[in-house]
């Protein structure tokens, strides 16, 4: 293997086992999700943000926003450019002092995360981005998203798939 490949297989194994976390409890709370995330984003440098982003119904939106304040993101807002019946909010995200602004953003308007993050649904797989530039002329940044389904639910079809999708892990990486 080359340096690129072992890096995205350490990589791919960080999503694989953080996706993990949410097939083991019902609902992964932020004390779980940071101590899942914390040793990869301080372990690898080129990890930039590591990413729970959920699927909110607008129907549930004042619930969610509860919910949210409950797990002590006080400062939560959710940014919404449009109004639609189903958001992918970004719920979880480490590390977080230096990423706050992101909190709550819906991730479903950028098409060069949801399209990848459809297919990994459609899929059921873990499935990385292409890679485009970030911060600057010279960095390469690309994505690996994993779908989080509902605990212990049917995901044999593509549509059971679609009907029990609770949200996306993401991992935000440059190469280095």
């Amino acid at each position: 293997m080359n340096r690129f490949e072992v890096q995205y297989e350490n990589k791919y194994n960080i999503v694989k086992s953080t996706s993990g976390l949410y097939q083991l409890v019902i609902e992964v709370v932020r004390d779980y999700f940071d101590l899942y995330s914390a040793v990869p984003v301080n372990t690898y440098p080129s990890i930039l943000s590591i990413n729970y982003i959920e699927k909110v119904y607008d129907k549930d939106l004042s619930i969610y926003k509860y919910f949210i304040s409950t797990q002590g993101y006080y400062d939560y807002s959710f940014k919404l450019p449009i109004k639609k019946e189903i958001y992918y909010a970004i719920h979880h995200i480490m590390p977080y002092e230096i990423n706050k602004h992101r909190h709550g953003f819906d991730i479903s308007t950028q098409e060069l995360f949801f399209k990848p993050a459809w297919k990994s649904v459609i899929e059921n797989q873990i499935v990385a981005t292409e890679c485009y530039v970030s911060r600057s002329n010279d960095t390469l940044s690309f994505f690996l998203i994993a779908p989080i389904f509902i605990k212990d639910s049917k995901i044999n079809t593509v549509e059971d798939r679609k009907n029990n999708l609770k949200g996306f892990l993401k991992i935000f990486e440059f190469l280095t």
